[in-house]
């Protein structure tokens, strides 16, 4: 689409590209593309990502097993994929076809994400401020910091966010 390719991530059987003008691009498995309503199972070629995180522009993005999110360069966060474990930190565990602005993270007055990373089923925040936030399963104290004590359990959404101590 001759678009210049700044960032990759990759996710179970899905891929994302970011360009340099902030647009996202996905393929593969396509429950977890973002990409709307499902035009095949899979997409082998590289599709824009549309709705409102695309008319803002996307300045990070990571990938979970089936889950993406974005940071938009307002500041804003995005998720969208397999939701089953509170990974797109939306309160609930439904999936979502298409980019769903998060609400609800636990920020200071000011702070914003500046990154985002994503494991199996978890998503952490990096903010402005050096804090770590997360959501999504917590079987081996990837959310919570202490493996073998499941304190939080599956955190499905913003009530459950967990300041991680760095």
């Amino acid at each position: 689409a001759g678009e210049r390719v700044v960032g990759v991530a990759v996710g179970g059987a899905h891929m994302v590209a970011r360009a340099e003008s902030g647009a996202v691009f996905s393929w593969g498995r396509s429950a977890s593309l973002g990409l709307g309503a499902l035009r095949s199972r899979f997409e082998s070629e590289p599709a824009a990502i549309g709705g409102d995180v695309a008319r803002i522009g996307v300045d990070a993005v990571a990938c979970g097993r089936a889950h993406c999110v974005a940071v938009a360069r307002d500041g804003s966060v995005w998720a969208w994929g397999e939701g089953f474990e509170g990974q797109l930190g939306l309160g609930g565990k439904d999936p979502k076809c298409v980019p769903t602005r998060v609400e609800g993270l636990a920020l200071d007055a000011g702070e914003k994400v500046v990154d985002v990373a994503a494991g199996r089923d978890f998503t952490l925040f990096l903010t402005d401020r050096a804090n770590v936030h997360a959501c999504g399963a917590d079987d081996y104290g990837q959310v919570r910091g202490r493996p073998g004590r499941d304190v939080l359990g599956r955190s499905f959404g913003p009530a459950y966010y967990v300041r991680v101590p760095c």
